[in-house]
Protein backbone atom coordinates (compact mmCIF):
# COMPACT_ATOMS: atom_id res chain seq x y z
CA UNK A 1 0.00 0.00 0.00
CA UNK A 2 1.62 2.92 -1.09
CA UNK A 3 -0.89 5.71 0.94
CA UNK A 4 2.07 5.93 3.30
CA UNK A 5 0.43 6.00 7.07
CA UNK A 6 2.69 9.38 8.08
CA UNK A 7 2.61 10.25 12.26
CA UNK A 8 2.67 14.29 12.49
CA UNK A 9 1.71 17.33 14.05
CA UNK A 10 -1.57 18.27 12.98
CA UNK A 11 -1.80 22.13 12.71
CA UNK A 12 -3.15 22.85 9.14
CA UNK A 13 -6.59 24.16 10.98
CA UNK A 14 -4.49 26.66 13.34
CA UNK A 15 -2.09 28.09 10.40
CA UNK A 16 -4.77 28.12 8.00
CA UNK A 17 -6.92 30.24 10.83
CA UNK A 18 -4.52 32.73 10.99
CA UNK A 19 -5.65 36.38 9.13
CA UNK A 20 -3.43 36.66 6.10
CA UNK A 21 -2.65 40.00 5.23
CA UNK A 22 -1.54 42.15 2.19
CA UNK A 23 0.42 44.45 4.39
CA UNK A 24 4.15 44.68 5.58
CA UNK A 25 3.47 47.24 8.49
CA UNK A 26 1.09 47.96 11.14
CA UNK A 27 1.04 50.68 13.66
CA UNK A 28 0.19 51.15 17.78
CA UNK A 29 -0.16 53.21 20.65
CA UNK A 30 -1.59 53.44 24.33
CA UNK A 31 -3.53 55.82 25.66
CA UNK A 32 -2.48 57.18 29.15
CA UNK A 33 -6.05 58.65 30.96
CA UNK A 34 -3.96 60.33 33.57
CA UNK A 35 -1.98 62.79 30.81
CA UNK A 36 -3.91 65.60 30.51
CA UNK A 37 -2.16 65.81 26.83
CA UNK A 38 -3.99 62.67 25.66
CA UNK A 39 -6.97 63.08 26.89
CA UNK A 40 -10.25 64.76 25.55
CA UNK A 41 -11.30 68.15 27.22
CA UNK A 42 -14.01 70.64 26.90
CA UNK A 43 -13.96 73.60 25.09
CA UNK A 44 -15.49 77.23 26.87
CA UNK A 45 -18.04 79.00 25.01
CA UNK A 46 -16.05 81.97 26.01
CA UNK A 47 -12.53 81.31 25.19
CA UNK A 48 -9.46 83.42 26.11
CA UNK A 49 -7.75 85.46 23.04
CA UNK A 50 -5.77 83.72 21.39
CA UNK A 51 -7.04 80.14 22.76
CA UNK A 52 -7.44 77.37 20.21
CA UNK A 53 -8.29 73.52 21.14
CA UNK A 54 -5.24 71.30 21.95
CA UNK A 55 -3.80 69.13 19.82
CA UNK A 56 -3.98 65.73 21.54
CA UNK A 57 0.01 64.52 21.37
CA UNK A 58 0.41 60.90 20.46
CA UNK A 59 3.37 58.93 19.31
CA UNK A 60 1.97 55.96 16.83
CA UNK A 61 5.02 53.32 16.84
CA UNK A 62 5.29 50.59 14.03
CA UNK A 63 5.63 47.17 14.05
CA UNK A 64 6.98 46.00 10.42
CA UNK A 65 6.31 42.29 8.94
CA UNK A 66 9.00 41.06 7.40
CA UNK A 67 9.09 37.79 5.84
CA UNK A 68 11.41 34.31 4.55
CA UNK A 69 10.72 31.35 2.78
CA UNK A 70 9.69 28.48 4.98
CA UNK A 71 10.18 24.70 3.34
CA UNK A 72 10.37 21.25 3.14
CA UNK A 73 11.29 19.07 0.19
CA UNK A 74 11.22 15.31 -0.39
CA UNK A 75 12.55 12.96 -3.38
CA UNK A 76 11.49 9.45 -4.52
CA UNK A 77 13.24 7.29 -7.12
CA UNK A 78 12.36 6.58 -10.16
CA UNK A 79 12.16 3.03 -9.88
CA UNK A 80 10.04 3.19 -6.07
CA UNK A 81 7.83 5.32 -8.42
CA UNK A 82 7.80 3.23 -11.39
CA UNK A 83 6.37 0.19 -8.76
CA UNK A 84 3.55 2.30 -7.65
CA UNK A 85 2.92 3.31 -11.01
CA UNK A 86 2.39 -0.68 -11.88
CA UNK A 87 0.39 -1.40 -9.15
CA UNK A 88 -1.83 1.58 -9.81
CA UNK A 89 -0.87 3.64 -6.58
CA UNK A 90 1.64 6.41 -7.96
CA UNK A 91 -1.37 8.93 -7.22
CA UNK A 92 -1.73 7.98 -3.53
CA UNK A 93 2.39 8.02 -2.69
CA UNK A 94 2.54 11.37 -4.44
CA UNK A 95 -0.58 12.63 -2.60
CA UNK A 96 1.07 11.02 0.70
CA UNK A 97 4.35 12.83 -0.10
CA UNK A 98 3.04 16.56 -1.02
CA UNK A 99 0.33 16.49 2.30
CA UNK A 100 3.29 15.46 4.01
CA UNK A 101 5.36 18.64 3.06
CA UNK A 102 2.11 20.93 3.09
CA UNK A 103 1.35 19.59 6.79
CA UNK A 104 5.05 20.21 8.09
CA UNK A 105 5.50 23.19 6.92
CA UNK A 106 2.43 24.90 8.45
CA UNK A 107 3.29 22.77 11.95
CA UNK A 108 6.89 24.58 11.85
CA UNK A 109 5.36 27.77 11.40
CA UNK A 110 2.89 27.34 14.36
CA UNK A 111 5.25 25.64 16.57
CA UNK A 112 7.65 28.97 16.17
CA UNK A 113 4.22 31.45 16.64
CA UNK A 114 3.93 29.46 20.18
CA UNK A 115 6.92 28.47 21.47
CA UNK A 116 10.14 29.40 18.86
CA UNK A 117 11.92 27.20 16.21
CA UNK A 118 13.85 25.44 19.03
CA UNK A 119 14.54 22.42 17.11
CA UNK A 120 16.56 23.35 13.69
CA UNK A 121 20.05 24.49 13.97
CA UNK A 122 21.36 28.25 13.44
CA UNK A 123 20.95 29.35 9.62
CA UNK A 124 17.83 26.93 9.14
CA UNK A 125 15.28 27.98 11.87
CA UNK A 126 11.86 29.73 11.31
CA UNK A 127 12.66 33.48 12.77
CA UNK A 128 10.15 35.35 10.81
CA UNK A 129 6.96 35.01 13.09
CA UNK A 130 6.41 36.81 15.93
CA UNK A 131 6.77 34.32 19.39
CA UNK A 132 4.01 34.36 22.07
CA UNK A 133 5.26 31.29 24.62
CA UNK A 134 8.93 32.50 25.39
CA UNK A 135 7.52 36.26 26.42
CA UNK A 136 8.33 36.40 29.79
CA UNK A 137 6.98 40.30 30.50
CA UNK A 138 3.88 41.74 29.59
CA UNK A 139 3.39 44.12 26.54
CA UNK A 140 0.50 46.06 24.65
CA UNK A 141 0.06 42.31 22.61
CA UNK A 142 0.44 39.82 25.57
CA UNK A 143 -0.11 39.79 28.96
CA UNK A 144 1.88 37.44 31.16
CA UNK A 145 0.82 35.53 33.92
CA UNK A 146 1.33 33.27 36.85
CA UNK A 147 -0.70 30.40 38.66
CA UNK A 148 -1.49 31.75 41.76
CA UNK A 149 -0.20 28.47 42.98
CA UNK A 150 3.55 27.99 42.27
CA UNK A 151 3.50 24.07 39.81
CA UNK A 152 0.11 23.54 40.28
CA UNK A 153 -2.17 25.19 37.35
CA UNK A 154 -5.72 25.56 38.34
CA UNK A 155 -9.22 26.13 36.15
CA UNK A 156 -8.83 29.79 37.53
CA UNK A 157 -5.63 30.37 36.77
CA UNK A 158 -6.48 29.45 33.16
CA UNK A 159 -9.93 31.81 33.10
CA UNK A 160 -7.52 34.48 34.94
CA UNK A 161 -5.74 33.92 31.00
CA UNK A 162 -8.52 34.14 29.17
CA UNK A 163 -10.11 37.01 30.55
CA UNK A 164 -6.85 38.85 29.65
CA UNK A 165 -7.24 38.16 26.42
CA UNK A 166 -9.43 41.16 25.08
CA UNK A 167 -11.18 39.83 22.23
CA UNK A 168 -14.24 37.85 21.02
CA UNK A 169 -12.14 34.90 19.95
CA UNK A 170 -9.77 32.40 22.02
CA UNK A 171 -8.13 29.84 21.35
CA UNK A 172 -5.97 27.46 24.15
CA UNK A 173 -3.00 25.60 23.77
CA UNK A 174 -1.80 23.35 26.45
CA UNK A 175 0.43 20.22 26.79
CA UNK A 176 -1.42 16.91 26.83
CA UNK A 177 -0.64 16.10 30.73
CA UNK A 178 -1.92 19.43 31.55
CA UNK A 179 -5.28 19.14 30.01
CA UNK A 180 -5.68 15.45 31.09
CA UNK A 181 -5.04 16.78 34.99
CA UNK A 182 -7.75 19.68 34.62
CA UNK A 183 -10.41 17.71 32.97
CA UNK A 184 -10.15 14.95 35.96
CA UNK A 185 -12.40 15.64 38.84
CA UNK A 186 -13.91 13.42 41.53
CA UNK A 187 -17.65 14.03 42.77
CA UNK A 188 -16.63 13.08 46.49
CA UNK A 189 -13.94 12.39 48.99
CA UNK A 190 -13.17 8.24 47.85
CA UNK A 191 -15.09 8.59 44.80
CA UNK A 192 -14.00 7.34 41.09
CA UNK A 193 -12.13 9.56 39.14
CA UNK A 194 -14.30 11.22 36.39
CA UNK A 195 -13.28 12.97 33.17
CA UNK A 196 -15.35 16.05 32.07
CA UNK A 197 -15.04 16.48 27.90
CA UNK A 198 -12.77 19.37 26.70
CA UNK A 199 -16.18 21.35 25.47
CA UNK A 200 -16.75 21.22 29.24
CA UNK A 201 -13.32 22.13 30.19
CA UNK A 202 -13.04 25.21 27.25
CA UNK A 203 -16.59 26.60 28.88
CA UNK A 204 -15.51 26.39 32.49
CA UNK A 205 -12.23 28.45 31.06
CA UNK A 206 -14.28 30.78 29.25
CA UNK A 207 -12.26 29.88 25.91
CA UNK A 208 -13.67 28.61 22.47
CA UNK A 209 -11.03 25.77 21.24
CA UNK A 210 -8.16 23.91 23.05
CA UNK A 211 -5.65 22.44 21.25
CA UNK A 212 -2.81 19.87 22.39
CA UNK A 213 0.50 20.72 22.00
CA UNK A 214 3.39 17.92 23.24
CA UNK A 215 6.51 20.37 22.59
CA UNK A 216 4.83 23.17 25.33
CA UNK A 217 5.95 20.48 28.17
CA UNK A 218 9.24 20.41 27.13
CA UNK A 219 9.70 24.57 27.72
CA UNK A 220 10.49 25.51 31.28
CA UNK A 221 8.22 26.93 33.22
CA UNK A 222 5.50 27.60 30.59
CA UNK A 223 2.03 26.21 31.23
CA UNK A 224 -0.91 27.84 28.40
CA UNK A 225 -0.38 29.73 25.12
CA UNK A 226 -3.98 31.82 24.58
CA UNK A 227 -4.47 33.39 21.12
CA UNK A 228 -6.91 35.37 18.80
CA UNK A 229 -6.35 33.48 15.76
CA UNK A 230 -8.44 36.60 13.97
CA UNK A 231 -5.49 38.83 15.55
CA UNK A 232 -2.13 37.06 14.80
CA UNK A 233 -1.41 38.65 11.19
CA UNK A 234 0.56 36.65 8.27
CA UNK A 235 1.75 37.49 5.23
CA UNK A 236 2.39 35.01 2.67
CA UNK A 237 4.18 36.51 -0.43
CA UNK A 238 4.63 33.43 -2.32
CA UNK A 239 3.45 29.68 -2.08
CA UNK A 240 4.97 27.12 -4.19
CA UNK A 241 3.86 23.60 -4.15
CA UNK A 242 6.12 21.87 -7.24
CA UNK A 243 7.28 18.43 -8.28
CA UNK A 244 10.09 17.97 -10.53
CA UNK A 245 12.43 15.87 -12.53
CA UNK A 246 16.19 15.34 -11.01
CA UNK A 247 17.30 13.16 -13.92
CA UNK A 248 21.32 13.24 -12.42
CA UNK A 249 19.69 11.33 -9.31
CA UNK A 250 17.35 9.52 -11.87
CA UNK A 251 14.73 10.58 -9.42
CA UNK A 252 11.54 12.94 -8.74
CA UNK A 253 11.91 15.86 -5.98
CA UNK A 254 9.21 17.66 -4.18
CA UNK A 255 8.94 21.02 -2.64
CA UNK A 256 6.53 23.33 -0.49
CA UNK A 257 7.37 26.52 0.11
CA UNK A 258 5.70 29.35 1.67
CA UNK A 259 7.86 33.23 1.80
CA UNK A 260 6.03 34.48 4.79
CA UNK A 261 6.55 35.64 8.39
CA UNK A 262 3.76 36.95 11.13
CA UNK A 263 3.29 39.14 14.07
CA UNK A 264 0.68 39.55 16.86
CA UNK A 265 -1.50 42.45 15.60
CA UNK A 266 -4.20 42.72 17.96
CA UNK A 267 -3.61 44.54 21.15
CA UNK A 268 -4.13 42.37 24.16
CA UNK A 269 -4.78 39.51 22.09
CA UNK A 270 -2.99 36.89 23.40
CA UNK A 271 -2.02 36.01 26.94
CA UNK A 272 0.97 33.58 28.19
CA UNK A 273 0.81 31.62 31.74
CA UNK A 274 3.99 30.47 33.17
CA UNK A 275 5.57 29.73 36.32
CA UNK A 276 7.04 32.89 37.93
Amino acid sequence: DYAIAIKQDESDEIYDALYKTPVSKIFFAELDDTNPEEIAKQWSKNPAPNVVKDVQALAAEGKEMTTAKVYKMQRIANEDLDDAAEAGQEGALIGTITAELRKAVKAGIVRAILIGDDVNPEGKKITKFETIGTKTATDLFTTVLNPEVATQVSIIDLARAAEAVKTERKWLFLSPELDLALREYVYATGGTPMLMSREELAAKIGVDRIFKKDYLAGVDGLDAIILDPDQYWVKEKKETDVAFPQYERNARGFLYELNAGGIIRGLKSTAVLKEA
